[in-house]
């Protein structure tokens, strides 16, 4: 399925055959996390600074749509790095998807100063970015996505050292190796997946997953 954001990605010089991936690629995850994935919207983006993805919930009145913004550096990712990347956004969709339109508003307030005060050590919006973070990866890591994600943050960690991307966010992330270990067990799992959610109770009345997935 297209529609005219995916057309983007054509006329900004993005290669047929990743546009054609990811949208494979989403659809997968997507299936898998029970999204419609005609509500996600794929865009490619460019530069350092931002990471290699993520997922904005969009301002429409009652109808749910978001964008997934993918980075153009990914056309060197193999298939399950590239599924990776959206193993861990569409798990921000699962959220977005579960809150009111009201608290979904003040969440996206709340991470955008996250991210404007990122590298800055701002007491308590470090914490709560990086538990809402690293809760992310554990959802996908339950979810089944375990390999991917590790996959994913593989070639993100390379994308790095390489001057692709500058993430200042990286830290605030499991690594691969936290997720391989995850993925092997699962009581440690659902421990660190308790734990990260009674860190987020404390602070916000919007944590991840509060409501059952469906």
């Amino acid at each position: 399925m297209t529609n005219g954001l995916e057309n983007v990605a054509e006329g900004a010089g993005l290669g047929e055959t990743l546009h054609q991936r990811a949208r494979r690629a989403l659809e997968e995850v997507c299936s898998r996390y029970g999204i419609d994935a005609s509500s996600v919207y794929l865009m490619p983006m460019g530069g350092r600074n931002g990471g290699l993805g993520n997922a904005i919930p969009l301002p429409i009145p009652f109808r749910r749509r978001y964008l997934l913004r993918y980075h153009r550096c990914m056309r060197d990712a193999d298939p399950l790095a590239l599924r990776g990347l959206f193993a861990h956004e569409l798990m921000h969709v699962v959220h977005y998807a579960h809150a009111s339109y009201g608290e979904l508003m003040r969440f996206v307030w709340r991470y955008l100063l996250f991210l404007a005060t990122a590298g800055t050590r701002f007491g308590w919006l470090e914490s709560w970015g990086r538990a809402l973070e690293h809760l992310t990866d554990l959802m996908a890591v339950q979810r089944g996505e375990g390999a991917s994600l590790a996959a994913w943050k593989r070639f993100k960690a390379r994308a790095i050292r390489r001057g692709d991307i500058c993430d200042a966010l990286h830290e605030m992330y499991l690594s691969s190796a936290e997720v391989d270990a995850f993925h092997r067990s699962g009581d440690e799992l659902q421990a660190r997946i308790d734990h990260s959610v009674t860190a987020l109770r404390g602070r916000d009345e919007l944590h991840p997953f509060r409501r059952p997935a469906a």
